[in-house]
């Protein structure tokens, strides 16, 4: 994560690093941050997974391009290609 790079030596406190986490956002993610309740969150451990899971996907991204690559083979029957 670029910001705790950021942080350096000091990086390794983790209080700080969750009082100083906001000042690193930016549009979107600084005004999720805002409306926060502050109670909710008590850790810096706890502000990551909250985090990840508004702002970082887990799913793959899957393009235009890559949808024409793909190709049912002649011993490949449709329901198995369709659950790939």
């Amino acid at each position: 994560m670029k910001f705790v790079e950021t942080l350096g030596v000091v990086g390794l406190d983790d209080d700080l690093k969750l009082r100083e986490f906001s000042k690193s956002l930016t549009e979107k993610a600084y005004t999720w941050h805002v409306n926060l309740k502050p109670i909710f969150v008590e850790s810096w451990n706890k502000m990551c997974a909250i985090f990840g899971e508004k702002f970082i996907s887990t799913q793959e991204k899957v393009s235009l391009v890559d949808l024409g690559r793909e190709y049912q083979t002649k011993r490949e029957c449709l329901g198995l290609h369709s659950m790939l």
